[in-house]
């Protein structure tokens, strides 16, 4: 899955825009209105690699080398995932919390964590 293209964005694009993008995508995939669980999804994981400084870097060279659908690409964004649900209680999950409770509410918090299962299971 191209993270930029999901968030309609380019690779150069500022941490700014990548925020403003994945509010702008949330909004017309909230499983809660639209029903768009797999939309919301894709979202998610593309926010969630994009909007960190090193996931991205790491991301990136994934990106540039062409090799989204590699074993190493797939084994590297798991533990990504399994590492932000192992950290509830951790800084990483507190900030993505209160991204999502702050714009959409509390109760989309639940579509995250189906997210985050469907990507390490």
């Amino acid at each position: 899955m191209d993270y930029y293209k999901v968030l309609k964005l380019t690779k150069e694009a500022s941490d700014d825009e990548i925020v403003k993008s994945y509010k702008c995508e949330l909004l017309k995939y909230n499983p809660e209105i639209r029903g768009q669980v797999a939309g919301f999804n894709r979202v998610f994981e593309s926010y969630y690699i994009l909007s960190d400084h090193f996931r991205r870097i790491n991301y990136n060279k994934f990106y540039d080398a062409n090799q989204l659908d590699s074993t190493e690409f797939k084994t590297w964004k798991r533990n990504q995932f399994k590492k932000l649900k192992d950290s509830k209680d951790g800084s990483s999950y507190s900030v993505m919390n209160n991204i999502v409770s702050d714009f959409f509410g509390a109760a989309i918090l639940e579509g995250i964590t189906s997210a985050i299962n469907s990507i390490i299971d």
